[in-house]
């Protein structure tokens, strides 16, 4: 389910973000983040509480997509030094199992 069905169904449902952040017990701040795009790539488990949290069964809520290649290059640099050192060696092995 994407932000702008989710907006549609607030909106036909009378539901605000207020009341979605209390119901998905998500910060008010993260809701208009992800409402007004400052967080393009929300996490899925956010995601799967703002849904349940609306009261969506499953079948109505589409899986969101794995991200691309760029964007999780992109998300790897926002991350600190110091978390990009601990992915490291995960990285790694990941590189070497694939020439393998």
């Amino acid at each position: 389910m994407t932000i702008d069905e989710i907006k549609k169904y607030m909106k036909e449902h009378k539901i605000t973000q207020l009341e979605l952040a209390e119901k998905a017990k998500i910060p008010i701040g993260t809701i208009r983040d992800i409402f007004r795009g400052a967080t393009k790539h929300p996490r899925i488990d956010t995601m799967n509480a703002i849904i349940t949290a609306l009261g969506i069964e499953e079948k109505d809520a589409r899986t969101p997509a794995p991200k691309s290649l760029e964007y999780l290059i992109s998300d790897l640099r926002n991350l600190s030094p110091e978390k990009q050192e601990k992915l490291r060696p995960v990285i790694e092995n990941l590189i070497n199992a694939l020439e393998k």
